[in-house]
């Protein structure tokens, strides 16, 4: 019994290694020498329960592309108190995260 638990273990670990190893190495095959500045702007409007998903799913998308100053601007749509509390944490954690409002937004996408 213990050792067909530690089979299916073992082949879980071995799946998830395979996957996570495929995966780097698309990461290593797909980088390009590109050193320019990309931005990710991420509207929110209202209440949103997705906020942070669509917040840490833009800086993931940055992890991939190449560049130097990569940004994530969360531009807030009269964002209810909640979501705006999620998105000044993330912003908080994550260095490449911005929050501002859309009359800011020009002056912030300037090169």
């Amino acid at each position: 019994m213990f050792d067909t638990i530690a089979e299916i273990v073992f082949i879980l670990l071995a799946i998830t290694g395979t996957v996570d190893l495929v995966r780097w190495l698309a990461h290593w095959l797909l980088k390009t020498d590109y050193d320019g500045k990309i931005v990710l702007v991420v509207p929110i409007h209202g209440h949103e329960e997705s906020a942070e998903m669509m917040l840490t799913g833009a800086i993931e998308k940055l992890d991939w592309l190449t560049g130097k100053n990569n940004r994530v601007i969360c531009v807030n749509y009269n964002m209810d108190q909640e979501t705006e509390l999620v998105c000044r944490i993330i912003a908080a954690r994550n260095p490449c995260v911005e929050i501002c409002d859309p009359d800011e937004l020009a002056g912030l996408l300037e090169y």
